[in-house]
């Protein structure tokens, strides 16, 4: 059926050449077996000459709208511009969050993003849906690095307090929705990503993920992003959600109840 529609689809944009051709093609037997006379070949002729001259114009317009489409991305700030971005708030996640079957985080402390999003883990939790964390190991050379690359030249032992910071936030969460420690697994590694994921509902068709950049002393809301969608962004999507997965499985795993 879909091979069907595509062939009436061709048919369709090139309706004035196939008439063309059908036409020049039975005038010219016509004419070699006799049967119409010189004046109704004339008058053929110049039927077709018109709609080879249409065929040429309707080309020629399609041609100029294919250079407007040209000169307008080109005109535009540069495509950079448009698939980064550095707009990215917490605060906009609560809503899909609360109503997500699973949620990952990849990152370093993700310290803000927790308090922020407390009690839509409640409510995930509460559901008996799934949370995965990922963070930078305290006391590593991960945690060192970051302290390094932050703007405000952290210590490590700052940033080890950040880690251990979200960890208990998380111990108080999953400590809140009773028989939830199993769907609120989390883990850290001695690794500094190069950039941070977190991803909703990232094995359903429906799933989508932001990426941020983790850049060189630069402030938290100058980082560049952007954001994947699992029905779009078919090659880039898995490639992520492997390379977390892939990380997930080196990592330790963190028991909570030690955070309580």
């Amino acid at each position: 059926m879909r091979k069907i529609r595509v062939l009436l689809n061709i048919i369709y944009q090139n309706l004035d050449l196939y008439i063309t051709i059908t036409i020049a093609v039975v005038i010219a037997i016509l004419g070699l077996i006799g049967i119409v006379n010189q004046t109704v070949i004339s008058s053929a002729i110049l039927a077709t000459l018109s709609l080879v001259s249409y065929s040429l114009i309707k080309s020629r317009h399609q041609d100029e709208e294919i250079k407007l489409k040209l000169l307008e991305i080109n005109s535009r700030d540069k495509l950079s511009e448009n698939f980064f971005s550095q707009e990215f708030n917490p605060y906009d996640l609560r809503e899909s969050v609360a109503q997500a079957k699973e949620v990952i985080f990849l990152g370093l402390t993700f310290t803000q993003t927790v308090q922020v999003l407390s009690f839509p883990f409640a409510q995930v939790l509460g559901q008996n849906h799934k949370i995965r964390f990922l963070l930078i190991e305290e006391k590593s050379s991960a945690a060192k690095m970051a302290a390094f690359r932050n703007i405000l030249r952290r210590t490590q032992e700052k940033v080890d307090k950040l880690v251990e910071d979200t960890l208990i936030r998380l111990a108080e969460v999953s400590s809140s929705v009773p028989g939830s420690q199993k769907n609120l697994e989390v883990r850290v590694i001695d690794y500094l990503p190069s950039w941070t994921l977190i991803s909703i509902n990232p094995y359903e068709a429906s799933g989508y993920m932001w990426l941020r950049l983790t850049t060189f002393r630069i402030p938290n809301d100058k980082r560049p992003g952007f954001k994947l969608r699992r029905e779009l962004d078919n090659k880039w999507f898995p490639f992520f959600l492997e390379q977390f997965e892939a990380i997930w499985q080196e990592a330790k795993v963190v028991d909570l109840d030690k955070y309580s």
